[in-house]
């Protein structure tokens, strides 16, 4: 039983070289792990020579990689990258998509397929995808603090908050899945599983379907990552369902280093202005790439579908079922004769 380990990686990055190391000595089920690093302009970048060399000297020699390196004017935006690293998949039973600050704890594998397989029996559907809102990790002077559960979050429920980019993607105004019914929080205590409005682009974790699924659209900066993922998987038939786990953590850079200034990642708005890219007017493609999408006449049964499963109306952000049909169950699709049979 094989895991490819999908890993982007832009510029530079303290903890990739702890990302993989972590899931390296903590995976149990000897199962042989595949890591997939791409590395976007990372050789262009200061210190990345250095970097690149010093990965491939301690990368665990037990372990299975392939590692290819784009120019940072070639792939451009996370849809891109995420592409690149998806393309290096070479057949494995399991895919996981993770980024490359990522912190994995004693049998992480093993959890992660006993937890899927869990989910696609509930599910009833082989296209099932575990994913979520990851707990975090820090740093102090002894080494790595897990804190687990993520701030604000219940059982890593993953939902779409804007916040300061409301303009670009407006913010999904529902509430957590654990607060909705108490029959779900009885599912959630059972089973320690709920179902998933969306993914969450830093965990997602599935079978051979999962791996082979569409790429995202090359023309995604950012922020408009997880919704289109969310609704191309929900239109070829994937089931999305939320682990509580702590297995897998993620670390949130603060001010592009961590907490105690062991390693940095490159800051990537610089990186691309000291290239003459005009960054506003790449933040602005945001908005343009979403548009585009949202509007083309080809996505508006897919898009309808999603908003039938999520409760809301994309072009808003606002509750536009009160009852969604992700609620239900974690298995709401496919879908016959509009009930769910999950």
């Amino acid at each position: 039983m094989s895991i490819y380990i999908s890993i982007s990686c832009f510029g530079t990055d303290a903890e990739l070289e702890q990302t993989i190391k972590s899931a390296a000595s903590n995976s149990v089920l000897n199962s042989g792990l595949h890591f997939g690093i791409a590395l976007i302009g990372t050789r262009e970048v200061h210190d990345g020579e250095k970097f690149i060399s010093e990965l491939i000297r301690d990368l665990p020699k037990t372990q299975e990689y392939t590692i290819r390196e784009y120019g940072m004017l070639e792939e451009v935006g996370v849809g891109a990258a995420r592409n690149a690293a998806k393309s290096l998949y070479a057949g494995q039973d399991h895919f996981l998509q993770i980024d490359s600050h990522t912190y994995f704890s004693l049998g992480w594998d093993k959890t992660l397929v006993e937890y899927l397989e869990k989910a696609t029996k509930i599910t009833n559907n082989a296209k099932t995808v575990l994913t979520g809102t990851l707990g975090s990790y820090t740093y102090d002077e002894f080494g790595i603090i897990p804190e687990q559960l993520p701030d604000g979050g219940n059982f890593y429920y993953s939902i779409w908050n804007g916040e300061k980019h409301e303009k670009i993607i407006p913010s999904f105004e529902h509430d957590d899945a654990c607060n909705v019914t108490a029959a779900l929080m009885r599912m959630v205590s059972g089973n320690s599983l709920a179902p998933s409005v969306k993914v969450t682009g830093a965990f997602m974790f599935g079978g051979k379907e999962f791996a082979n699924r569409r790429p995202l659209p090359e023309g995604i900066i950012f922020w408009e990552e997880e919704i289109i993922q969310s609704i191309e998987l929900i239109d070829e038939g994937f089931s999305l369902a939320l682990p509580h786990i702590e297995a897998v953590l993620h670390h949130f850079y603060k001010n592009d280093e961590t907490n105690t200034g062991r390693g940095k990642r490159t800051d990537v708005d610089k990186e691309y202005i000291l290239r003459g890219v005009d960054w506003t007017e790449r933040r602005a493609q945001m908005v343009d790439t979403w548009n585009s999408y949202i509007n083309n006449p080809a996505n508006q049964k897919k898009i309808k579908v999603f908003e039938r499963y999520a409760g809301i109306d994309l072009r808003s952000g606002l509750v536009k079922f009160k009852h969604p049909l992700y609620y239900a169950n974690i298995g709401t699709l496919p879908l016959e004769g509009g009930k769910n049979v999950g």
